[in-house]
């Protein structure tokens, strides 16, 4: 019995620790460095910015394999169809333009916030995305999911695209 208490008690005082780290992370007591840094989003010669050296984004321009994701053929413009799927999965939506969205996710327990592109490129029909975590190292695979779930919702839109 006494083995139980002391397992569990470990237990509980590890989860407190996480919770006390990702509160203090979330409000600027730890981690103030990443969370003052810079966040690099956008185009840059017709593709997404590269994912940073850290397994927490993705995007469909890399050619790392951790980082990498397919990017989707599709014949006509999406864009206005992912704003709408967007929007519906609790998504942020900061910029729209004719070929692109950017988009922000917040973690419902911590509120840490994502940041998501869209990027069609009419001249060869494909649409590319990015998905990174603005802090910290892993995200446990949240943005490749993310991802994935998003171009499922696309694909009952458009079922016939390539």
């Amino acid at each position: 019995m006494n083995k139980k208490l002391r397992a569990i008690g470990k237990t509980l005082m590890t989860i407190l620790l996480v919770l006390i780290a990702a509160a203090s992370v979330r409000f600027g007591y730890l981690g103030s460095q990443s969370a003052k840094m810079k966040v690099s989003l956008g185009i840059a010669n017709n593709k997404l910015v590269d994912c940073p050296d850290k397994p927490n984004c993705i995007v469909s321009f890399s050619k790392d394999e951790r980082h990498a994701m397919d990017a989707i053929l599709i014949k006509q413009n999406p864009i206005k169809a992912l704003e709408e799927i967007l929007e519906n999965q609790d998504m942020k939506i900061i910029e729209v333009k004719d070929n692109y969205i950017k988009a922000t996710h917040s973690s419902t327990v911590f509120g840490f916030v994502d940041d998501i592109e869209f990027l069609y490129l009419e001249s060869v029909k494909q649409l590319h995305f990015r998905s990174a975590s603005r802090v910290g190292y892993s995200d446990l695979g949240a943005n490749r999911k993310r991802m994935k779930k998003v171009l499922h919702l696309l694909q009952k839109k458009f079922p016939k695209y390539r």
